[in-house]
């Protein structure tokens, strides 16, 4: 809606978020300011943001694996992407993954390689043989609580958090190297008010502003002093096997679009892999 108000001469927004899908449809109409010149965008994390400058990450979202603890237990789970493949916890349909390899595996492919990528690719379909879920990743983790699954892929450690926090019996694994998301935010290139479009926008960078943004269990950026002590997950994540790639990521956020071939592709590898097995 903002982007069709912008094209259209309607200037509605200061601070626009959840534009990360039509990213490029904004950079193309010049829709958005230059956020570099802001104080906070020093702690932002490398391939988190615009490399024009156009937008910044307000957050990032640390995918896991999730894992009723009624089923499996945390010794049995593999520490690595690469233990993932012959972990027998796992193996014919007790794990399920949702149509979201944007999400995991293109960031393994740019941290890894094509060809580490690929085999990773068939092994896991053709060895591991994961239940393939049509339902959102929301949906997945309360088939998880249920005992459905008995791990799903992937899964938002703030949401598995949540789950865990309400009696579920659901906990959380990182692999190494953890795969992250950015939530992104810009400025309206015509904000009605400019000005205080600025302020709050440099605020939510800051560790006053992260410290409030976070207090739902959502994940703080790594970069901003602090923050990251102020969620409870967050000192479970950093004693995961995944430190270095907090600390300094190397799995960096791997862009907007473009996706719609490589999601149909996981798919019809997900519907072959599950043949046989209840997928809704």
């Amino acid at each position: 809606a903002p982007l069709v108000a912008f094209k259209q001469g309607q200037y509605l927004s200061d601070v626009i978020t959840g534009f990360g899908g039509a990213a490029p449809e904004f950079k193309q109409e010049n829709a958005l300011e230059d956020v570099t010149k802001l104080p906070g965008f020093k702690n932002q994390v490398d391939g988190a943001n615009d490399p024009d400058g156009k937008w910044a990450a307000l957050r990032l979202r640390y995918w896991c694996i999730g894992y009723n603890t009624k089923a499996i237990k945390a010794a049995d789970l593999p520490k690595t992407w690469d233990d993932l493949l012959t972990s027998p916890a796992l193996r014919d349909g007790a794990l399920g993954i949702g149509n979201r390899p944007q999400l995991w595996l293109l960031m393994l492919r740019t941290e890894k390689g094509k060809e580490w990528t690929e085999d990773f690719t068939r092994r896991f379909f053709t060895t591991v043989k994961p239940q393939f879920r049509n339902e959102g990743m929301d949906a997945v983790i309360a088939i998880l609580a249920a005992g459905e699954i008995h791990a799903a892929l992937p899964i938002p450690e703030y949401n598995a958090k949540v789950f865990e926090q309400k009696g579920a019996p659901i906990d959380e694994a990182f692999f190494a190297p953890a795969t992250t998301g950015a939530i992104i935010a810009g400025i309206s290139k015509k904000a009605p008010h400019p000005a205080i479009a600025s302020l709050l926008m440099n605020f939510v960078l800051t560790p006053q502003g992260q410290s409030i943004l976070n207090k739902d269990n959502f994940s703080p950026l790594p970069n901003v002093p602090g923050t990251r002590t102020d969620n409870p997950s967050m000192s479970e994540v950093t004693d995961a096997a995944a430190v270095p790639v907090l600390e300094r990521p190397t799995v960096t956020w791997f862009g907007v679009g473009g996706l719609d071939g490589v999601q149909l592709r996981f798919e019809a590898l997900g519907r072959v892999a599950s043949a046989g097995k209840t997928v809704r």
